[in-house]
């Protein structure tokens, strides 16, 4: 809404607790009019509802649009009950190409973005995507959400399990040559770790580094992960 805008008299309710949960589902929304849905995914899983009933508020709650109230993606809630498996069906409803590209370009890992304390205003106007910082551009594109500390205070925060693991798989496919390369090798891995055999999962994960170029060695070993990195031995972890 710049100054000479021809919309510049609407009413702002990003942050208004009042509309919080009116672009989502909220727990009680779920477990009242999705029960049918429930018990059947349940009996066709084979789990039992309440853990059913964690797991997908697990993959697909924590939306927040006021740092507190906290809602379901109503789009991968209802592909979840139509498909009965657990997949990034939002993040896949889009192309990730952007993102991935933008992850690289700016060299950003995860741990940048989780608990990253922002005021109020950046909450309510994170800025236009172009010029904003990476934290109100993956905010905006709904790869982070909303949450408050028990001062109040915002922060950012991934919302829920399905965006956290689509992020990483991104940071991963740029580590590799192509995202067929990088597939392969999370399934490996996905493989050796259900089987705890550490072994095989220690030699994947070598080879994962011995095929890094130089450069994204250097990327990835930067300042921030290096003072990190000491922290943890300077404090005999």
């Amino acid at each position: 809404m710049g100054v000479f805008s021809t919309l510049n008299n609407i009413v702002d309710i990003s942050i208004d607790p009042k509309f919080a949960t009116f672009m989502g589902l909220t727990q009680e929304e779920l477990e009242r009019y999705f029960a049918p849905y429930v018990t059947a995914t349940a009996e066709q899983l084979k789990m039992e509802e309440e853990k059913l009933l964690n797991r997908i508020r697990d993959f697909y709650d924590g939306f927040s649009f006021d740092g507190e109230n906290r809602v379901y993606n109503p789009f991968s809630t209802l592909l979840f009950f139509l498909e009965k498996k657990f997949n990034q069906y939002w993040v896949e409803s889009g192309s990730s190409g952007l993102i991935r590209k933008f992850l690289k370009d700016k060299n950003l890992v995860l741990d940048d973005f989780s608990g990253l304390t922002i005021t109020e205003n950046f909450a309510r106007t994170p800025g236009e995507i172009g010029s904003t910082p990476p934290a109100g551009f993956l905010y905006q594109a709904g790869y982070l959400t909303l949450r408050k500390d028990i001062q109040g205070s915002f922060f950012l925060d991934y919302p829920n399990f399905e965006v956290r693991t689509a992020l990483a798989a991104l940071f991963t496919d740029n580590l590799y040559q192509s995202t067929m390369e990088a597939e392969s090798a999370r399934a490996e891995m996905g493989k050796f770790l259900a089987a705890g055999d550490v072994m095989n999962l220690v030699a994947n994960i070598r080879r994962l580094y011995s095929s890094l170029t130089y450069q994204d060695y250097v990327d990835m070993v930067s300042p921030r992960m290096v003072r990190r990195i000491l922290g943890v031995f300077s404090k005999g972890g």
